[in-house]
Formats: structure tokens, C-alpha cells, sequence
């Protein structure tokens, strides 16, 4: 029987300090049995396990869809539980995207443009200007691409203005696809 890896082994091979090893260990992320000195052994493939999760995890990103209609949250999470890569996160009003943006900020924002409690454009500029990440790539969402609104998103700014109702086919490329400047231009702006 293999005895199980150190912490100090299971730090090399995670990619980690051996503290953070011994705080997966104690808060029961890495299972581990002890020695009669009281030093945690850990199995083999608790560590090859975390370490899949670990890359796994690095390789998500963060896609908050702000929208007011329920039904159109619910038919993203449906169309986006097929899809690992992406960890979802909905907001159902600006103002729970703006708390939720400040809390776990996105990769990605979509934001719907007509939304009841401040307008998408609001949203889009309230992030950018006070957001901790500027790097966040930010899509609008409207039913009507013929109005100002989509323009006052883009000016606010929004990588891109789509159309609702949301194809994965078309969203999903974009929240994986390169950033801004390697963007294809919007052809509705």
C-alpha cells in the first residue's frame, strides 16, 4: 500500500505552498489520513483530482447576464449548462449587477439595454467608470437594433450590441473569442 504524498509533495505537484495544502487538508478539500506524529498523507489521486479542478477552474470565465425577464435568465442558463468553460451568473436588475459585479467581477457582462430600475447604457458606464476591472468585456442586448439605444451602449461602453432574443451560437464565440481589440467590428453601430 502506497503510503500517500507529503503536503510538501502535494504542494509541488498542486503548484502551491505547503500551507495552502495543509488549509485544503483541514478544511476537507484534500482528503488525507495521518501519520502516528500527526502529518497528513495524502492519496494520489485526491491530488491528481484537485489539480484537474484547479485547471479546469483557471480555464472558466465569468459571464453575468443582467436582464429583467425572467424567462430570457432562464433560457441562458439552459442554453450555457451544456457548456463547462462558462461559469454563469445572472442578475435580474441593474442594481444587483452592479453589487454582483463589485462582489465576483466578470469575465464577460451582457447587459440588457431596457432594463426597469436604470437603462443598460446606465450600467455599462457605471462599470466602466467605476469598476475594478477595466478588462471586462461588456455586450448589450436589445429586441430593437434600429434605435439610439444601441448607439448610446456602444458610446456607454459596449464591445457589441446583439439582438435578443441570445443564440449560444452567436454569444458563446464572442465570451470565448478574442478580446476588443482583436474584435470584429459591429456592423449595426
Amino acid at each position: 500500500m502506497h503510503r500517500g504524498l507529503t503536503t510538501t509533495e502535494a504542494a509541488e505537484r498542486l503548484g502551491v505552498d505547503r500551507a495552502t495544502v495543509k488549509r485544503w487538508v483541514v478544511s476537507g478539500t484534500l482528503r488525507a489520513s495521518f501519520t502516528l506524529g500527526g502529518h497528513a498523507r495524502i492519496p494520489e489521486v485526491e491530488v491528481k483530482t484537485l489539480k484537474g479542478l484547479l485547471r479546469a477552474s483557471a480555464k472558466k470565465k465569468r459571464v453575468l447576464v443582467v436582464d429583467d425577464e425572467p424567462a430570457v435568465l432562464r433560457a441562458v442558463a439552459r442554453d450555457f449548462r451544456r457548456h463547462p468553460e462558462v461559469e454563469l451568473v445572472t442578475a435580474n436588475s441593474a442594481g444587483e449587477a452592479l453589487v454582483l459585479f463589485g462582489v465576483h467581477p466578470p469575465d464577460v457582462m451582457v447587459v440588457d439595454l431596457r432594463l426597469q430600475d436604470l437603462q443598460g447604457e446606465q450600467v455599462i458606464s457605471a462599470v466602466r467608470q467605476h469598476g475594478a476591472r477595466d478588462d471586462v468585456r461588456i455586450f448589450g442586448m436589445t429586441c430593437d437594433l434600429s434605435g439610439e439605444r444601441g448607439s448610446r451602449a456602444l458610446h456607454a461602453g459596449a464591445e457589441r450590441v446583439l439582438q435578443k432574443p441570445l443564440r449560444p451560437e452567436v454569444l458563446l464565440p464572442m465570451i470565448l473569442g478574442p478580446g476588443p481589440a482583436d474584435a470584429t467590428p459591429n456592423p449595426d453601430a
